[in-house]
């Protein structure tokens, strides 16, 4: 599998498509609710890759942020050097809710998902 993995990744020169064909590959190896993946540049974390369920209340596309390095659970990844698996994100120690528009009251922004936190 892993060989297979490498075979196409050597085809592509694309960050976004690399991202993309590692979650796909994931998928193979684990069953996951969802997959991000994320490139670091300098203390900025930049989605490019999302492969999972992950919808707005109106059910539009949700983007997901770019985030820093140290803030909230991917930043912890990032600063850890290693992946997370977590049960409940709303229950993680490093998830962080940031306020949002009003049509996402007691929304998470970061993940879009409904939250206790206020």
């Amino acid at each position: 599998m892993l060989q297979s993995l490498a075979g196409k990744l050597n085809r592509l020169n694309d960050v976004r498509e690399i991202g993309t064909a590692i979650a796909d590959e994931l998928r193979g190896l684990i069953e996951y609710h969802n997959c991000r993946v994320s490139i670091v540049e300098d203390d900025e974390i930049i989605p490019i890759a999302f492969r999972g369920i992950l919808s707005s209340r109106e059910g539009d596309e949700v983007q997901i942020p770019r985030s820093k390095v140290g803030e909230g659970i991917t930043g912890h990844a990032a600063v850890e050097g290693k992946s997370v698996l977590i049960g409940n994100a709303l229950d993680c120690d490093y998830a962080v809710t940031i306020p949002a528009p009003s049509r996402w009251r007691n929304r998470c922004w970061r993940c879009r998902a409904a939250t206790a936190r206020a």
